[in-house]
């Protein structure tokens, strides 16, 4: 009997190397830019005025808390994300470890109070993700989020990302049919709700619609200003 969607097939992300490098670039330049001003700052304590060390040594608490972020970034976080019939499976390809695995028998079926099991949460100032309940946690700390980018710094972009998204939402479809979805996973990400497939074009046409819109009330807000000052 043929199934009334896609055949399940694996997947796994593939790191986008322009994204990942230009945002490595521009860490390390940051990071050179605080060591500069720290050896400024200290070399000015030391030869003019005392007082300005305090600043010094919060500017070099700083970039130490930077670079052992980085590092532990690139150790402990993920940089790979694979969809399987198990699961969802995060890894760190430098480390050749597994950062953490989430079954589909791991996925609770208790939407309260939310509407569905699967849906998005946007806090705010942060981009949506997908969220859904976890068996055998606790009350209050059983919610799960992803927004499926890496967690390892250099290998936090994939190019497949939706693609990625899109086997997630297939696979509980095969191996958890009780679980529920938001409709509003399938619009806001552009993944087609019957083939399970990553719409680019509709996708990108959302975005520039999304970037016209604010540049529209930037012009607005602009033209206002400039009004009330004639």
């Amino acid at each position: 009997m043929q199934l009334p969607y896609p055949s399940f097939t694996p997947i796994q992300s593939e790191p986008h190397a322009l994204k990942n490098n230009l945002l490595l670039v521009l860490m390390g330049l940051c990071a050179l830019a605080l060591l500069g001003v720290s050896i400024y700052v200290t070399y000015l304590a030391f030869t003019e005025d005392w007082r300005i060390a305090f600043p010094a040594i919060i500017i070099t608490g700083l970039l130490v808390v930077m670079v052992w972020g980085a590092y532990r970034s690139w150790q402990k976080g993920y940089t790979e994300i694979r969809v399987d019939k198990d699961g969802l499976h995060f890894n760190n390809t430098r480390t050749g470890k597994l950062v953490q695995t989430i079954k589909w028998s791991d996925i609770a079926h208790e939407p309260g109070p939310y509407a569905h099991d699967v849906f998005i949460q946007q806090r705010s100032k942060s981009m949506p993700r997908l969220a859904w309940k976890m068996k055998g946690r606790p009350a209050g700390r059983n919610l799960c989020t992803n927004s499926f980018l890496g967690s390892s710094l250099g290998s936090i972009y994939y190019t497949n990302r939706y693609e990625v998204m899109a086997r997630f939402l297939l696979g509980l479809r095969h191996f958890r049919p009780d679980i529920t979805v938001s409709p509003a996973v399938f619009s806001h990400f552009s993944i087609d709700h019957q083939a399970y497939t990553f719409d680019a074009s509709k996708h990108w046409k959302q975005e520039v619609l999304g970037y016209a819109m604010v540049v529209v009330v930037i012009v607005i807000i602009y033209l206002v200003v400039e009004t009330c000052h004639r």
